[in-house]
């Protein structure tokens, strides 16, 4: 076979073809472009010169990780698609005295056709796009970039090689198919699948029993380091428990419907249910993926914009004022530190540093907080686990920080930063929470830990939840706040004073605006990063649905026209596609709902640790999530339904 005669019939067969190939083509060229747009961030120099920027490095790297592996499953999947819709054709081909070589020559013609296609237009739109998106990231972040354009070599080596090799392994994947598989068996290829699965009652316990652990280790989770910890164990038990529950429970519900002959003979029932019952296997794996990648997408974007809309809350909670100055006093005895004399003598320091730097003080106030380590169990709390945090002061204080009265006496307490309840057990004796303070104490730091802020009626009320927590007590922590309009410049030389004349080690001053960049650097790029591959994977979600909407409606082509000409009536066909469409299209959304939920309490667990503890904001950002994700999720349904109607015939043209 002459090399211009194999070219022109590769060429041949994918314009005959194009309806598969066309947006395996632009997908192709689609993950391209952002797994090299994602290199390019990942290696900029000019990203270096922001502040988080050792965040963004390593979220930009991280991106690239999700973007190549999730490439290697995407593409495979989608091949196989292409395969099995040709199989018929290569079959034929083979039976009319094609050598398998010769059909080995046409694939890999056909494959380095798309493969450099694909290459070469992703690398072109993504050299295009990058500098844009560079753009965007910047402007999430909140910093100015020069418009200067520039191409990273390195992520264009590395993207031409990482997607050459994948092309190259599934050409050796569909040719090693090709020489293994008979002409028979190629010609029903396209059919295989046919024959009606059985129910796998082993396969069914063990998809309830991974689903089930996934979903207890996601609810029970009660703090940050653990969320962290099982979070992928939980992933993992969630994806097999999916996948084998899709493949089984829904053919044990489709046998259920068949067995109730009041619903099953009748002709949209009757044609819908047989249909998805006897391809429910190949069904299975496009809804679990489907499921999986809408997963994927509402618990990522969900949580970075949570992540960036709640960053205020956080930033008020380490720094309230322009200025926190901090010292750590590990297993200081005495509570002199706690009063007023004590507090007005370094404040006045304070302010004297202050002076000496030119930095102008205004709103100054401070506390020294005793610390203590314990954990809320229920509604009692106990000793000795450090991952929450009491940081208790007196009314005293409180007058200081806020200039109200506290109003309280006894064991009533005033709650700030993790709410404790109404009424709990500290020490044996029961406590009172009257009122709750939002940002009441500056934290210093994101401690990734439950920090229970609490104001006690006097120092002699300290003193006794100090002796009660034993070795549980963890020092005190001084702060002072204040405002200034003086230039950072100033204020970091007042910081470097202070830090040298502090009596104590351990002494630091933040700058709230140093804190805003840092952790708007952080946030902005893990925006940016949920927000692309929240795209990448709704976008894959759209093609793996709509090949199973071309497949499915050249299966039920003569499967309908067969019913048509035994008497069934086009609004009854119409209203059989309707159903199985409607069902293979919006399970998958509604699962993927129930394991957004299932992951509601780790994934806050998780923002814990960013001291990010608004639970209403990230309510608020899973519905309006869920919400858009829906209504995208509807419009293909809408698009890709049209396809599958044109292709049976008896639906819209």
């Amino acid at each position: 076979m002459g090399k211009g005669f194999t070219l022109k019939l590769a060429w041949n067969n994918i314009k005959q073809n194009r309806k598969f190939y066309l947006p395996y083509v632009l997908a192709s060229v689609g993950i391209i472009m952002m797994f090299y747009i994602m290199c390019y961030l990942a290696f900029n120099k000019g990203l270096a010169s922001l502040a988080g920027a050792e965040y963004i490095s390593f979220i930009m790297v991280l991106g690239c990780v999700i973007i190549g592996i999730f490439s290697i499953i995407f593409i495979f999947y989608i091949n196989s698609f292409l395969m099995k819709r040709r199989n018929k054709e290569i079959g034929l081909y083979n039976i009319l005295g094609m050598e398998k070589k010769h059909i080995g020559k046409i694939l890999f013609t056909e494959n380095l056709i798309t493969s450099l296609f694909s290459i070469v237009a992703g690398l072109l739109i993504g050299v295009l796009f990058s500098k844009l998106v560079h753009m965007i990231l910047c402007k999430i972040m909140g910093v100015s970039v020069p418009i200067v354009f520039n191409i990273s070599w390195i992520g264009v080596v590395f993207t031409a090689i990482f997607f050459g090799a994948l092309f190259l392994l599934v050409l050796l994947r569909n040719q090693m198919k090709i020489h293994l598989a008979k002409p028979i068996e190629l010609l029903h290829g396209s059919s295989v699948g046919e024959q009606e699965p059985k129910t796998k009652i082993v396969m069914s316990v063990i998809g309830v029993i991974c689903l089930a652990a996934g979903y207890i280790i996601a609810i029970t989770i009660d703090n940050p380091l653990q969320a962290i910890a099982l979070f992928f164990v939980a992933v993992v038990l969630v994806i097999i428990g999916t996948y084998l529950l899709f493949t089984t429970v829904s053919i044990v519900v489709l046998k259920a419907l068949r067995r109730n002959k009041n619903y099953y003979y009748k002709p949209g029932h009757f044609t819908a249910v047989s249909g998805m019952l006897y391809r429910m296997k190949q069904n299975a794996v496009g809804m679990a993926n489907i499921c999986i990648l809408s997963t994927m997408v509402l618990v990522m974007v969900s949580t970075t914009v949570c992540m960036s809309a709640g960053i205020n809350d956080v930033i008020d909670q380490m720094t309230p004022k322009d200025v926190t100055v901090s010292q750590v006093f590990i297993d200081e005895p005495d509570m002199n530190k706690m009063e007023p004399a004590y507090l007005d003598s370094t404040l006045s320091g304070l302010k004297a540093v202050a002076a000496r730097s030119d930095v102008k003080a205004k709103g100054t106030t401070n506390f020294t907080a005793a610390a203590i380590a314990l954990k809320l169990k229920d509604t009692s709390f106990e000793f000795g686990d450090s991952y929450s945090i009491m940081n208790i002061i007196t009314a005293d204080e409180y007058e200081r920080i806020t200039g109200e009265k506290a109003g309280i006496s006894g064991n009533e307490v005033i709650s700030s930063g993790t709410e404790t309840p109404d009424t709990f057990t500290y020490g044996g004796e029961s406590y009172t929470t009257v009122k709750y303070v939002k940002n009441l104490m500056a934290s210093g730091n994101i401690n990734g830990v439950n920090t229970y802020n609490i104001v006690v009626s006097n120092l002699s009320k300290v003193k006794s939840m100090v002796r009660a927590a034993g070795d549980a007590y963890n020092g005190m922590t001084y702060i002072a706040t204040f405002d200034t309009d003086s230039s950072n410049s100033a204020t970091e030389a007042m910081a470097q004073k202070y830090a040298n004349c502090s009596s104590v080690g351990g002494g630091r001053v933040r700058l709230r605006s140093d804190i805003k960049n840092q952790l708007g650097g952080f946030t902005g790029g893990f925006l940016f990063l949920g927000i692309f591959l929240g795209l990448v994977f709704t976008f894959a979600a759209a093609l793996i649905i709509y090949y199973k909407q071309i497949s499915e409606g050249y299966y039920d082509k003569e499967k309908f026209e067969i019913m048509q000409k035994v008497g069934m009536g086009k609004a009854e066909v119409r209203k059989s596609i309707r159903s199985q469409v409607v069902a293979v299209f919006f399970v998958p959304l509604i699962v993927a709902g129930c394991h957004m939920a299932g992951a509601f309490n780790m994934v806050r667990q998780m923002l814990s640790l960013f001291s990010l503890n608004n639970v209403g904001l990230f309510v608020e950002c899973s519905a309006l999530t869920f919400l858009a994700f829906a209504a995208i999720y509807a419009f293909v349904y809408l698009v890709t339904a049209k396809e599958y109607y044109k292709i049976v015939q008896w639906g819209e043209q």
